[in-house]
């Protein structure tokens, strides 16, 4: 329930552990998602190309031709 709770950002307390208390076994912590980043830029991967695409400040799809090694991931 602790976990749960604070990968939530949430107060827990005994009531909410209560209200909680039938669906302890299926409650998990929130996924840690990490998002790649190339010079503070956001990439996509495209499946139909199999390439990495750096999106610029103007929205513009540019080829990753950089090594995999460059690229940054960072949460959110």
């Amino acid at each position: 329930m602790a976990n749960w709770a604070k990968s939530r950002k949430l107060d827990y307390s005994i009531e909410t552990v209560f209200k909680k208390w039938l669906e302890l076994d299926k409650l998990k912590p929130k996924e840690i998602i990490k998002k790649p980043y190339y010079r503070n830029q956001p990439m996509v991967w495209s499946q139909t190309k199999r390439k990495w695409f750096v999106i610029d400040d103007g929205g513009e799809w540019l080829e990753f031709a950089d090594k995999e090694d460059k690229i940054e991931w960072k949460t959110e």
